[in-house]
């Protein structure tokens, strides 16, 4: 909270009420524990909002991808690919295939 000082010569400058800031503070902590002790105090009304939480937020999950299935045929022997490696090959192949019609 501001509190703005007029000088005698008509210029304004702000100073900051550390006071009244403090007290704002609290009040907005005592606001917002007060609302989270009533939302949760009705069964049907949490309900409610957490399947709309859940319905709105929590509705999309990442993709995944694992490539340990993968065989390689004439790929080389000398070389053994590491599993990040064959989940990118996996993830490539998954792509292509959902182009193709």
């Amino acid at each position: 909270i501001w509190d703005t000082i007029r000088d005698s010569n008509g210029s304004d400058s702000r100073v900051l009420n550390t006071q009244e800031t403090e007290a704002a503070k609290e009040k907005l902590a005592a606001i917002r524990q007060a609302f989270q002790n009533w939302v949760w105090q009705d069964a049907e009304r949490a309900d409610r909002l957490v399947r709309l939480y859940n319905d709105t937020y929590n509705n999309l999950v990442p993709r995944t991808f694992n490539g340990d299935h993968l065989r390689l045929p004439g790929a080389s022997t000398v070389i053994t690919l590491r599993e990040h490696q064959k989940r990118v090959i996996w993830r490539i192949i998954a792509a292509g295939s959902t182009y193709i019609a």
